[in-house]
């Protein structure tokens, strides 16, 4: 599949096969496919599922940081989708459970939070100076603290909503709530094999060690295909990774990384054809090496807009966290961010 936006898949999961299941009797229910998903935070079995770490606060969740920019592509989680400053999400928002929104976040799509755990409380909340464009449909109680609702609002009989007059009204009925997707399947890896990578260099497809990568060491990846390594713990800055796809019209790179990837101020680049699309990285670490919790793919800010750290493809992560831009400065990323337990944005994200 092919997305013109920031985060966006590889053509793997692209013929995942999806059942129509009916939700009640009044609407069927679309379950939704994780091609459809830029940011997806916390499986149904977190935490507790099968290898996984215990995520940080605020648990298995997708978190958002101040100046977050999720240009295109759906948010969701099985337990929570949470703002902690302002944030603007070009697309929807859908929870298994709650939502939880800070002050002066933009939302163009659909904001959807199905109470699973049938909590008494606010489902869902968002704070004041809010810019809400879609349809929102909750089975709970919504605060809106002020702003626009533009679309039309739903939730059932004995629940609440406060807030702006909704443009498309304040309905009480049934809400429409989809069923939300599976995740990736769990690829079996390859063996690692015992070469280091320390020094700028190029590699083909096959079997390495470690990458322990300085600062301003490059790393060229030539050619489409399986790299398998089994950590990459980069230290220092202007660290680059570039995929050359030798014109390779159908091929796509597959990084399956053993352990932890931690890749701290790092630049990704495309040559030679090829797009983000048919980039797929998967890690099996925890967190276990990670000074900053539980996260098995780690990227931290550039120091500047003009001098981001970048990354590029799909990220999937079945045992441990993503966190993306830990410390000052910025970050963007053209692909999609999959974890089990937790995906944590940072401030100045894109």
């Amino acid at each position: 599949m092919k997305h013109a936006h920031p985060l966006t898949f590889p053509c793997k999961f692209i013929s995942l096969v999806i059942a129509i299941s009916l939700y009640s009797l009044h609407t069927q229910a679309k379950q939704l496919n994780i091609s459809e998903f830029v940011l997806f935070g916390g499986s149904g079995n977190c935490p507790g599922g099968s290898g996984q770490s215990t995520p940080a606060s605020p648990g298995c969740a997708v978190q958002l940081g101040s100046a977050a920019n999720i240009q295109g592509g759906s948010i969701g989680s099985y337990n929570l989708v949470k703002s902690t400053g302002n944030a603007t999400i070009t697309g929807n928002i859908y929870s298994g459970r709650t939502v939880i929104l800070a002050n002066s976040n933009t939302v163009t799509g659909k904001i959807t939070a199905a109470n699973s755990g049938n909590a008494t409380g606010t489902v869902l909340s968002v704070g004041s100076s809010a810019n809400l464009a879609g349809n929102i449909d909750v089975n709970g109680k919504i605060i809106v603290s002020g702003g626009t609702v533009s679309g039309r609002v739903t939730h059932p009989t004995g629940t609440a909503y406060t807030g702006p007059a909704p443009g498309g009204g304040n309905i009480i009925d049934t809400p429409s709530l989809p069923i939300l997707p599976e995740l990736p399947p769990i690829v079996t890896f390859p063996a690692y094999g015992s070469t280091n990578i320390t020094s700028t260099r190029t590699i083909t497809p096959g079997a390495y060690c470690n990458v322990v990568l300085t600062g301003n060491k490059t790393i060229t990846l030539s050619g489409t295909g399986d790299y398998i390594f089994k950590s990459v713990k980069n230290t220092g800055s202007s660290n680059n990774f570039i995929f050359n796809f030798n014109n390779d019209a159908t091929g796509v790179f597959k990084i399956y990384v053993h352990g932890d990837m931690d890749l701290n101020k790092v630049s990704a680049t495309i040559t030679n054809g090829g797009s983000a699309s048919r980039i797929f990285t998967e890690t099996h670490g925890t967190g276990s090496t990670c000074s900053v919790g539980n996260y098995s793919f780690v990227v931290a800010n550039g120091a500047s807009s003009a001098n981001c750290s970048k990354w590029l493809g799909t990220v999937w992560a079945p045992y441990g966290g993503i966190n993306i831009g830990s410390g000052t400065g910025n970050s963007n990323l053209t692909g999609a961010l999959l974890s089990a337990t937790q995906v944590n944005i940072q401030c100045g994200i894109t």
